[in-house]
Protein backbone atom coordinates (compact mmCIF):
# COMPACT_ATOMS: atom_id res chain seq x y z
CA UNK A 1 0.00 0.00 0.00
CA UNK A 2 2.77 2.38 0.55
CA UNK A 3 4.79 1.88 -2.51
CA UNK A 4 1.51 2.20 -4.22
CA UNK A 5 0.63 5.73 -2.40
CA UNK A 6 -1.99 4.79 -0.66
CA UNK A 7 -0.21 4.97 2.74
CA UNK A 8 1.88 6.04 4.84
CA UNK A 9 4.12 4.86 7.43
CA UNK A 10 6.14 6.24 10.47
CA UNK A 11 8.21 3.75 12.84
CA UNK A 12 9.97 4.98 16.20
CA UNK A 13 11.79 2.82 18.62
CA UNK A 14 12.28 3.86 22.42
CA UNK A 15 15.98 3.44 23.47
CA UNK A 16 16.92 2.89 26.62
CA UNK A 17 20.45 3.36 25.69
CA UNK A 18 19.80 6.52 24.39
CA UNK A 19 18.40 9.25 26.43
CA UNK A 20 17.06 11.20 22.97
CA UNK A 21 15.17 8.48 22.20
CA UNK A 22 12.95 8.32 25.10
CA UNK A 23 10.87 11.45 25.55
CA UNK A 24 7.98 12.74 23.39
CA UNK A 25 10.20 15.07 21.75
CA UNK A 26 12.42 12.61 20.01
CA UNK A 27 9.22 10.80 19.62
CA UNK A 28 7.35 13.79 17.64
CA UNK A 29 10.75 15.01 15.60
CA UNK A 30 11.20 11.26 14.37
CA UNK A 31 7.95 11.10 13.30
CA UNK A 32 7.71 14.50 11.52
CA UNK A 33 10.56 14.12 10.06
CA UNK A 34 9.74 10.53 8.35
CA UNK A 35 6.28 11.70 7.57
CA UNK A 36 7.48 14.65 5.62
CA UNK A 37 9.83 13.12 3.61
CA UNK A 38 6.72 11.04 2.15
CA UNK A 39 3.98 13.72 1.15
CA UNK A 40 4.03 16.92 -0.65
CA UNK A 41 1.75 18.30 2.12
CA UNK A 42 3.41 17.02 5.21
CA UNK A 43 6.17 18.65 4.29
CA UNK A 44 4.48 22.23 4.00
CA UNK A 45 3.37 21.62 7.31
CA UNK A 46 6.79 20.62 8.50
CA UNK A 47 8.44 23.58 6.56
CA UNK A 48 6.03 25.92 7.92
CA UNK A 49 7.45 24.41 11.98
CA UNK A 50 10.79 24.96 10.33
CA UNK A 51 10.01 28.89 9.27
CA UNK A 52 8.81 29.65 12.23
CA UNK A 53 11.41 28.80 13.93
CA UNK A 54 14.48 30.00 11.42
CA UNK A 55 16.69 31.89 13.48
CA UNK A 56 17.08 28.34 15.00
CA UNK A 57 18.41 30.38 18.52
CA UNK A 58 15.03 27.84 20.21
CA UNK A 59 14.15 24.56 18.99
CA UNK A 60 9.99 24.03 18.87
CA UNK A 61 8.99 23.40 21.72
CA UNK A 62 7.35 19.88 21.98
CA UNK A 63 3.78 21.58 22.00
CA UNK A 64 4.64 23.06 18.65
CA UNK A 65 5.82 19.62 17.63
CA UNK A 66 2.40 18.26 18.67
CA UNK A 67 0.42 20.81 17.19
CA UNK A 68 2.97 19.96 13.61
CA UNK A 69 1.81 16.62 14.10
CA UNK A 70 -1.87 17.16 14.35
CA UNK A 71 -2.33 19.14 11.39
CA UNK A 72 0.01 16.45 9.36
CA UNK A 73 -2.87 14.14 10.49
CA UNK A 74 -6.09 15.76 9.80
CA UNK A 75 -5.19 17.42 6.34
CA UNK A 76 -7.81 15.65 4.04
CA UNK A 77 -7.21 13.61 1.07
CA UNK A 78 -4.95 11.74 2.41
CA UNK A 79 -4.40 7.54 2.47
CA UNK A 80 -4.26 4.92 5.83
CA UNK A 81 -1.38 6.19 7.85
CA UNK A 82 0.21 3.71 10.16
CA UNK A 83 2.61 5.02 13.14
CA UNK A 84 4.27 1.67 14.48
CA UNK A 85 5.73 3.04 18.23
CA UNK A 86 8.17 0.16 19.69
CA UNK A 87 9.17 -0.64 23.20
CA UNK A 88 7.25 1.81 25.09
CA UNK A 89 8.74 -0.25 28.00
CA UNK A 90 11.66 1.94 27.43
CA UNK A 91 10.43 5.53 28.77
CA UNK A 92 11.77 6.55 31.87
CA UNK A 93 9.29 6.77 34.99
CA UNK A 94 8.03 10.45 34.94
CA UNK A 95 4.38 9.77 36.10
CA UNK A 96 4.79 7.50 39.18
CA UNK A 97 4.59 4.45 37.01
CA UNK A 98 7.82 2.27 36.68
CA UNK A 99 8.41 0.57 33.30
CA UNK A 100 8.42 -2.69 32.74
CA UNK A 101 12.67 -2.78 32.65
CA UNK A 102 12.65 -0.97 35.85
CA UNK A 103 10.19 -3.33 37.69
CA UNK A 104 12.62 -6.26 36.70
CA UNK A 105 11.87 -9.65 34.86
CA UNK A 106 7.97 -10.83 35.13
CA UNK A 107 7.26 -13.65 37.81
CA UNK A 108 6.93 -17.46 36.80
Amino acid sequence: MRAAGMATMAYYYFDFRNIKKQNRYGLLSSLLSQLSTQLDSYHDVLSKLNSDHADRTQKPTSSALTKCMKEMLSLPGQGQIYIVIDALDECPNVLGTPSAREEGPMPD
